[in-house]
Order: structure tokens, then C-alpha cells, then sequence
């Protein structure tokens, strides 16, 4: 027997809101001597998977596509509810809940391929950034086989607000972009500074529940989840009060097929130099053009004046340089003008 979802074809990772196909299998044993037995799939799904009943499908799989296909020539059957099976639940459980399956007289299909199809919506109730989906297959009332499980992770990053002494700053407010170019609305969670991807994308936000400019908590510290693979960008939209507002940052952070964040330095995003990460054991990493960090998470910086923009190249570096040249420029000018007309002047004198 084997249990695995589809989604596109299969993945490791969704978003909160996303609906997954599951597909649970497994071959009829020989049912001669056998009157009238039964065929059951148990079906366990966690906390953040709400099973949909009414997708429910049972058919036997002739040509072993784990599809339902009702216009192919290879003769899938399709079974009907309450004549050919029954469906139990899905009924609460302290993990989450359990749907149960029982086919009708399988006699005489031995050696075919019976197949349950259903779908699963992700829920913000999932625990720990993942969900897990676990069946079993049972014949006539026989004991359970052993279970066969999937868990599908949701992605996850972290950034702290501060200032230059690497204190928390509460007030500045970050949005974060899909690589389709929309900004993400997250819903705020009842722990401080956790915020988990909005399921309704099209819900309307409100700042109060659902955002897309999400505010720094008290200490400074985002933490953001329910994400799927993918590349993410992070934008400072609005610098906390008492900042100055005109120096902003930004960075990316992509999340892998195993719902591991890889934070990836972005001079264009940060071109005064304010972001710094720090590495799965804490060890800060002042980034470079093509920096990497597995895990951590990342800081931005805010200053109330220029004087407190850091002085390790790049941008900050650049903008006082170029300002001196252009003050060094205009002085030189003025003075070799200034000059001149005291030279004509005393020419003319």
C-alpha cells in the first residue's frame, strides 16, 4: 500500500490555504472462500488538515495512473457512495481527525488496484510548520497494515528590527513579496510578533487581523510562516518613529523543497548597507555581494542620522565619498571663479 499527495505533481512544501490531493492505494489479496468482504482505508489526518469528504473518490485503478480517468479506454470504475462504499467521519481526534473508508464485497477483484482519492485544505491550526496525513488498509475486519505517511512542511523565516546598539525596535513595518510580485497578507497570530500566511489571499486587510505591512512587536522580531518553496522578498515599507525614514532595506530569502530557509544577500535592495544576518548558531555575518546564510535569521538596521550609517563600504561608503567629491567640486569651482573676478578686479583697478 502506498499514500502520497499530488499537488502539480509532488512536492514537500505548501502554503497555508493550499489544497493538496491525496492519494491512498493498495492491491485487492485473494478473496476466494470469501463471501461478500470488505476492504477498509483509515485515514488519519493531523491538526491543519481539513479533509473535504465530498472530494471523495474510490475506483479501482486499471491502468495504475492513481487518476480516476472516465474517458480512458483502460476501463478505471469508478464506485458510488453508499452503494459501493461507505464514508465515516471525518470525525475529531486529539491529533486531528480520522475518515474511514469501507468498500463493499471486493469479491472476485483480486489483484486490482483499489484507490482512494480525496482532497485536503492546510489550516493555520497545523503544528510545529507541518502536516501530516497517515492511512492504513485492512480486509474483511483483518488487523490494520502498518501505516503509510506524508508530511507536508511550511516554510518559515525570521528578522529582527534594531538600532545601533542591536536593541529591539517595535514600530517599523515589513512586506513581503511572492515571486509573482504580490505582497503577501498575513494574518497575525496570538503569539507576539508571529505572523502565518493569510489562507483567503482576497480577504480584505484590515491592519487589525490581516496585513500586508507587517509591524515590528516589541523587541523588534518578526516571525513569519506558511510558506511554499519558493524566493521571497522582504521590503522595509515604513521606518519606526523617531528614524529616519529616507533609509530603508530590503533582502530575499528562499525556501527549499524541505522548507529550509536560505537568506541571499541583495545589494539592490540594501544600498546603505543595514542588513546583517546571523547564522544558525547565532554568529553574526556582515553580508558581501553574494553572501548565503542557511537557517538564522536576518537584521535590519535603523538610524536616527547619517552619521550612524555603517562605514564598511559598499553604498555608505559610496554616498560620503561621492558627496565629498561634489563639496570638493563646487568648492574648487567657486574658489577658482571667485578668484578669477579677484584677479579681473584688480586688473580693472
Amino acid at each position: 500500500m502506498g499514500t502520497y499527495f499530488k499537488k502539480n505533481g509532488s512536492v514537500a512544501t505548501a502554503n497555508v490555504g493550499d489544497t493538496l490531493t491525496y492519494v491512498v492505494s493498495s492491491v485487492i489479496p485473494t478473496t476466494t472462500g470469501q463471501t461478500d468482504p470488505t476492504f477498509t482505508f483509515k485515514d488519519t489526518a493531523s491538526k491543519g488538515l481539513t479533509v473535504d469528504a465530498s472530494s471523495i473518490k474510490v475506483f479501482y485503478d486499471a491502468d495504475d495512473d492513481d487518476k480516476y480517468n472516465y474517458f480512458d479506454a483502460t476501463g478505471d470504475t469508478l464506485l458510488a457512495k453508499d452503494t459501493d462504499y461507505t464514508v465515516t467521519g471525518p470525525t475529531a481526534s486529539d491529533s486531528g481527525t480520522v475518515t474511514q473508508v469501507d468498500v463493499k464485497n471486493v469479491g472476485g477483484k483480486d489483484g486490482q488496484k483499489l484507490t482512494l482519492l480525496y482532497k485536503a485544505s492546510t489550516t493555520k491550526d497545523a503544528v510545529d510548520n507541518q502536516v501530516t496525513n497517515a492511512a492504513t488498509a485492512s480486509y474483511d475486519g483483518g488487523a490494520e497494515s502498518a501505516p503509510a505517511s506524508v508530511t507536508v512542511k511550511f516554510g518559515m523565516f525570521t528578522l529582527k528590527k534594531i538600532d545601533k546598539n542591536h536593541n529591539g525596535i517595535a514600530g517599523a513595518q515589513f512586506s513581503v513579496t511572492g515571486s509573482d510580485g504580490n505582497a503577501i497578507i498575513f494574518e497575525k497570530t496570538d503569539v507576539n510578533g508571529e505572523w502565518v500566511r493569510a489562507a483567503d489571499q482576497s480577504v480584505k486587510v484590515d491592519n487589525v487581523t490581516y496585513f500586508k505591512n507587517v509591524p515590528t512587536s516589541q523587541g523588534g522580531a518578526l516571525y513569519f510562516w506558511g510558506l511554499a518553496e519558493g524566493g521571497y522578498s522582504v521590503y522595509e515599507q515604513k521606518v519606526a518613529e523617531g528614524y529616519a525614514q529616507q533609509y530603508r532595506a530590503g533582502f530575499s530569502v528562499s525556501i527549499d523543497k524541505n522548507g529550509q530557509r536560505t537568506y541571499n544577500y541583495d545589494k539592490a535592495k540594501d544600498q546603505y548597507k543595514l542588513v546583517t544576518f546571523r547564522d544558525a548558531d547565532g554568529a553574526e555575518v556582515t553580508p558581501s555581494n553574494s553572501t548565503k546564510v542557511v537557517g538564522g535569521t536576518a537584521q535590519v538596521l535603523n538610524i536616527k542620522n547619517i552619521s550612524e550609517l555603517p562605514l564598511t563600504g559598499g553604498a555608505g561608503l559610496t554616498m560620503f565619498v561621492t558627496a565629498a567629491i561634489v563639496f570638493s567640486g563646487v568648492g574648487v569651482t567657486l574658489l577658482v571663479k571667485s578668484g578669477t573676478r579677484r584677479a579681473r578686479r584688480v586688473m580693472r583697478a
